[in-house]
């Protein structure tokens, strides 16, 4: 029995194609995918204690309050805080605030790679992501007044002195 030649052929080269994918020699090369950007850094809250009358207690659940931060803008913490004061004439006040912070923005995904066209050819690397911008601060006021307390929250680059 003779075979033709071009059905030997036929035979190697499906041979040398189906060894070189099972060895992995024909799969296609990717780059390097591209890094995340990181999230950027949250803002940090600050808060003055402001007393523009006479009290007689005053409390709060704040652990930042101390008797000798009266006008000095300090690192707060955020959360939920309740306070309470009394005036000399009898009249108590009570009730919450809150502070919050502006949290860091999540930065941009890294682009994938690119496949190469043949096992010899890599293919490109991916672009790194950008940081995300970080959280502007927040500054606020607490003022102890003889009609209730008023809590303003106010822009950062009014105060002049923040406490670091």
């Amino acid at each position: 029995m003779k075979q033709s030649k071009g059905f030997f052929k036929m035979r190697i080269l499906f041979t040398l194609v189906f060894t070189l994918t099972n060895c992995g020699l024909l799969d296609h090369n990717y780059g390097i995918d591209g890094v995340d950007g990181e999230r950027g850094k949250d803002g940090v809250a600050y808060i003055s204690y402001n007393c523009t009358t006479e009290v007689s207690t005053w409390a709060t659940t704040d652990p930042v309050y101390t008797e000798s931060s009266a006008g000095v803008f300090r690192m707060a913490q955020p959360g939920t805080w309740e306070y309470t004061y009394t005036l000399p004439n009898g009249v108590t006040w009570s009730g919450r605030y809150a502070i919050s912070i502006n949290e860091g923005e999540p930065g941009t995904q890294g682009e994938p790679a690119t496949e190469g066209a043949f096992w010899f050819l890599s293919g490109a690397h991916g672009l790194d992501g950008s940081d995300g911008a970080d959280g502007k601060d927040k500054c606020y006021e607490l003022w102890i007044l003889d009609t209730g307390l008023q809590f303003d929250s106010l822009d950062c680059d009014q105060v002049y002195q923040l406490e670091s």
